[in-house]
């Protein structure tokens, strides 16, 4: 991709298998072609980072041609060697290709997602300007590390898409325990389906694990009460 030019046409049969079996089961969820753009695009513009290789592939190219244009300018002098001011300037100068690369494509990304805004309703237009808040992407770029509980199983990651594209999850209830229609504002925030002691029970652990961590003493969680026996 890097190293040769108009191969495009090479990874469409690559991008077909993308959107045909790897997405689908990604998102667990029916996507139309405005979908797969805003999958393009970064995580922290509300994306998902799932590029497309035909369409990226000739920019990889010319990026990489720019990036190594002072090596080549070196190895075409025939220098055996770079002088330590050589080696110096020849740095600055990739680094600089590397800065300007960067941000020419992060200035690509924000023209797909300007134009995928005008295509949406404004209320999906407004849940991705949700999407790109600082922080509301990071769990997707996160390292996943147990011991910080930053894995999810095939089900919660499953379930976490569709809650950050507002799709449909499958597979829950119609109706609630408490009688009503279920939908997941209802279940983040109903008394009885248990999300609210969930969210307040993380945070407290959280909590009491890191004031534990920094050395405060007697330091506990608030105990079960204990359950009652026909009293």
């Amino acid at each position: 991709m890097r190293t040769i030019t108009n191969i495009d046409h090479l990874f469409q049969p690559l991008e077909r298998a993308i959107q045909d079996s790897f997405l689908p089961t990604i998102v667990k969820h029916c996507f139309n072609e405005l979908d797969r753009l805003v999958y393009t695009l970064p995580a922290k513009l509300g994306g998902l980072g799932i590029f497309d290789p035909s369409k990226i592939c000739n920019t990889e190219f010319n990026g990489s041609l720019r990036a190594t244009a002072p090596l080549v300018k070196a190895i075409k002098e025939q220098k055996l060697f770079l002088t330590p001011e050589e080696n110096s300037a020849v740095s600055t100068e990739i680094a600089a290709a590397k800065a300007g690369i960067k941000s020419q494509k992060l200035e690509e990304h924000k023209t797909t997602l300007k134009s995928v805004k005008e295509q949406l309703t404004p209320e999906k237009a407004q849940h991705m300007e949700l999407l790109c808040k600082k922080g509301t992407s990071s769990w997707l770029t996160t390292l996943p590390l147990q011991e910080f509980g930053f894995i999810l199983n095939k089900q919660e990651f499953g379930d976490a898409i569709c809650l950050r594209y507002n799709y449909i999850i499958r597979n829950i209830p119609h109706r609630c325990a408490c009688g009503e229609l279920n939908s997941i504002n209802h279940a983040l925030s109903c008394k009885k389906g248990g999300y609210v002691s969930m969210r307040h029970n993380q945070l407290r652990d959280l909590i009491a694990h890191q004031l534990s961590s920094v050395g405060c003493r007697d330091v506990r969680t608030e105990p079960l009460l204990i359950p009652i026996e026909n009293e």
